[in-house]
C-alpha cells in the first residue's frame, strides 16, 4: 500500500470528521441529547410494573 491509499481505520476518521462538520453546519450540537429517563410508576398496591 502506498503513503496515500486510505485504509480502513482512516477511511472511517475521514467520514467522521466530514459527518460532524456537516452536523455542526446544520445547527447540531456538540453533545448527543440524551433521551428523558423513563419514570418508573409506583402502582396502588406498592408494586412496580415490570
Amino acid at each position: 500500500m502506498s503513503e496515500r491509499e486510505v485504509s480502513g481505520v482512516d477511511l472511517a476518521r475521514v467520514a467522521l470528521r466530514a459527518a460532524m462538520e456537516q452536523a455542526r453546519k446544520n445547527g447540531a450540537s456538540q453533545k448527543a441529547r440524551k433521551k428523558p429517563r423513563a419514570v418508573t410508576a409506583v402502582r396502588r398496591d406498592g408494586r412496580e410494573p415490570r
